[in-house]
């Protein structure tokens, strides 16, 4: 796997939008996001937002070409990103190391990326619901420590909690991020290879029979019996709490011997770390922090 090249003052970060576009309501957003990026020493390339797939991919590679460009940022998630996959070229991103970040569905693409290419993807903050809605003084330290600072280690996590397992760390090789657009990838040649692995999750606005019905479909794919563990994100309005998604997940791999730690550095509308995806990782239960293994 590589890693792209860290952020310098004053490199340029792309927006774009492989996923869902933006309306009018949310341009005072939109702006101050832009706004705040600059704010933290970087130019900022607004790209022209695009509709098909075909263009996405296209204005993607123009992107990656480029080499004024060291970051691309989404603009946020939403629920199209899956049709741009086909169109990407995975061996042109291979050869020009870049930053690409985002949550939400963006998630289908930086698996996707880091599985075809072999590049690290971040799940990490987007323009319009973190940089231009609630960026934090906790975002802005994880952005400049892992992006700019090269720090390997995520410490401190939110509200921590070991919910099962009893070794004192457990390692793998990174994926997921939301749930629901992680599992579009199910049964499609961008899906990674989980085996020994490690699959974080969130969503929201989610019952606790949706997420059983998600497990069982990762059971039935045979992705469960293969991790090493999941991690547990922030799950925004969703109508369980934790301790009842704790108990489902504990009955849902109970045949297997994986770890499961709940995070809240992850997620809609919370705290967000910046995680590799595709990067093998040391999660510490002991001191309870992750460890990047360059």
């Amino acid at each position: 796997m590589i890693f792209p090249p860290l952020l310098n003052k004053g490199d340029t970060i792309a927006i774009f939008a492989p996923s869902s576009q933006i309306d009018t309501t949310l341009q005072k957003q939109y702006i101050k996001g832009i706004k705040l990026i600059k704010s933290l020493g970087y130019d900022v390339l607004d790209t022209k937002l695009l509709n098909t797939p075909e263009e996405k991919a296209k204005q993607i590679h123009s992107l990656v070409n480029d080499s004024e460009i060291k970051a691309l940022v989404a603009l946020q998630g939403g629920d199209s990103c899956e049709t741009v996959l086909p169109y990407l070229n995975f061996e042109l991103i291979k050869k020009n190391p870049k930053i690409f970040m985002g949550f939400s569905d963006i998630s289908v693409l930086l698996n996707a990326i880091a599985y075809k290419s072999g590049l690290i993807t971040y799940l990490g903050p987007d323009l319009l619901w973190k940089f231009g809605k609630n960026f934090s003084s906790y975002d802005k330290e994880r952005f400049i420590e892992t992006l700019e600072n090269g720090n390997n280690s995520i410490p401190g996590l939110d509200k921590w909690k070991l919910v099962k397992g009893n070794a004192d760390s457990f390692c793998g090789q990174l994926w997921g991020g939301n749930l629901r657009c992680f599992m579009k990838l199910l049964n499609t040649p961008y899906l990674p290879r989980l085996k020994d692995g490690l699959l974080m999750i969130e969503d929201l606005k989610k019952d606790l029979n949706w997420m059983s019905s998600s497990l069982d479909k990762l059971e039935r794919t045979g992705i469960l019996s293969k991790l090493k563990g999941i991690i547990i994100g922030y799950n925004y309005k969703c109508s369980f709490n934790d301790s009842e998604l704790f108990d489902l997940l504990i009955e849902k791999t109970k045949t297997y011997d994986l770890g499961i730690v709940k995070i809240n550095d992850f997620g809609h509308n919370s705290v967000h770390a910046i995680f590799p995806i595709g990067a093998t990782i040391k999660i510490d239960t002991k001191k309870t922090k992750i460890v990047f293994q360059k």
